[in-house]
Parts: structure tokens; C-alpha cells; sequence
């Protein structure tokens, strides 16, 4: 697959399109997620896009709002989301989902999503397990593919400098910080400096940062080739298939 070359605009991978199908799940995060828990990449993006505090915490959902719309509006075409593209999208990110826990399962022994002190929870608390996966397939491709890879990317063939070894960097280095904020283990500094820690329970494994690094340049291929809808919902559904850990 050569990451080189922009896909045709499609409704499946129009900028407009990913963001209204992706809206449940952000809705549900903001409405379920259990009281007081938060995630790393929300409280990062919130602490960029508000200076640190020095504009209200408000200003984190003007700014989503602005840029999609501006965004949006400079892509031009108009798609409509008909139950063919919805059932496209939603059927291709399961089955990449799928290779993801595939792989994790049987190559990795996935032994990093049994999370110590969280075995045996009740079922009645799995919405908001859900929530939590939810919303981490939407702010985490968000920030790291939508913000940091796209930006790059748009930066690097806007100025005439994209090549596979440019988009490639841009890859492995957004991948990178994708697993690097799970565990903070190569620079803790960030946890401090953005007042966050690691997920709680979870200690730093070479096999889980690797398979988190892997998983990026993967979602960070699939944002690419095939736009933001799909690898949010990609994200999700292997968030609710590693779940089955959990319970």
C-alpha cells in the first residue's frame, strides 16, 4: 500500500463524512464515561489547545468546532452518508479490528490487556468500560492521526518535501507518542508537565508498547488510505473486542 499517493475523495474517506459518523461515539463518551476518569489524550488536547489554562476550558470544543468546519468547507465536495457507505465503514473497521486482535492474541499472548485489579468487574459496569473505548477511538484518532499525522503530512506535501522517508518519519513519530502516552515510560517529564499519569493499573511491557506502536502505524495507514471515519471506528471496535479480557 503506498501511503504516497492521496485516495480518491470518496464519501467513505471525505474529512465530513469521518466526523458525522464518528459522532456516537464522541456523544456517548461525554454522556457515560464513569465520574471523575479522563483521557490522557483529552487532558492533553485540552492543555495545547487552552494554553495551558490560559483560555477557558471552553475554548478546547470552539476550536474542534472551528477547524472541522473550516476543513470541512475547504474539502468542497459533498458526500451523503447512505446505509451503503455506513455499513462499508462500519464493516471494514471491524474486520481490521479483527487482524489487530488477531495479532495481539496470538502473537503477543495479549496478556497486556488483563490490567491488574480489574479482573472480575460487573457486568453493570461494562457501559462504562464502552464509554471509555468510545471515546478513546475518537479523541485518540483525533489528536494523534487527525492533528499531529495529518498536520504533518499536509505540511510535507504542501511544501513540495513528501516522500516515502518524510511520511514514513511522520508515522513511526505519531505512532511513537500514540504508545508513549499509555505508560510514559521514555518521558515521563510529559505526564508531569501535562499533569496526567498512565492508565491506571498498567505498568510499561515492551510486548504492550510495541503492539501500541504497531497498532499506530497501522491506524495511522488506515487514516491515510482510507480517512478518519474509518480508523476511529477501527480503534473503537478493537477497543470493545479487548474488553472480552476484561470480563
Amino acid at each position: 500500500m503506498n501511503i504516497l499517493n492521496q485516495p480518491p475523495l470518496s464519501a467513505e474517506n471525505s474529512l465530513r463524512y469521518g466526523m458525522i459518523i464518528t459522532l456516537p461515539l464522541l456523544v456517548f463518551y461525554m454522556l457515560a464515561k464513569p465520574a471523575g476518569l479522563i483521557l490522557t489524550a483529552e487532558v492533553i488536547l485540552r492543555d495545547i489547545t487552552t494554553l495551558f489554562g490560559i483560555l477557558p476550558r471552553g475554548f478546547t470544543e470552539i476550536f474542534w468546532i472551528i477547524a472541522v468546519f473550516f476543513l470541512c468547507k475547504k474539502e468542497g465536495a459533498s458526500f451523503r452518508i447512505t446505509p451503503n457507505a455506513t455499513a462499508n465503514t462500519l464493516i471494514e473497521s471491524f474486520l481490521y479490528a479483527t487482524l489487530l486482535i488477531a495479532y495481539s492474541v496470538f502473537i503477543l499472548d495479549a496478556s497486556f490487556f488483563r490490567v491488574e485489579g480489574m479482573e472480575g468487574y460487573a457486568l453493570s459496569s461494562l457501559p462504562s468500560f464502552i464509554a471509555m473505548k468510545s471515546g478513546a477511538g475518537f479523541i485518540e484518532e483525533f489528536f494523534f492521526r487527525f492533528i499531529l499525522l495529518g498536520g504533518m503530512v499536509y505540511s510535507l506535501r504542501k511544501f513540495a518535501y513528501a516522500n516515502i522517508w518524510t511520511i514514513g518519519t511522520a508515522l513511526v513519530l505519531t505512532s511513537f507518542l500514540f504508545s508513549e502516552i499509555h505508560s510514559f515510560h521514555f518521558f515521563p517529564g510529559l505526564a508531569d508537565l501535562f499533569g496526567v499519569l498512565p492508565n491506571e493499573g498498567e505498568t510499561y511491557t515492551t510486548e504492550a508498547f510495541f503492539f501500541r506502536f504497531l497498532s499506530g502505524i497501522a491506524l495511522g495507514t488506515i487514516y491515510l488510505k482510507r480517512g478518519f471515519g474509518t480508523a476511529v471506528w477501527t480503534h473503537a471496535f478493537f477497543g470493545y473486542l479487548s474488553l472480552v479480557a476484561l470480563f
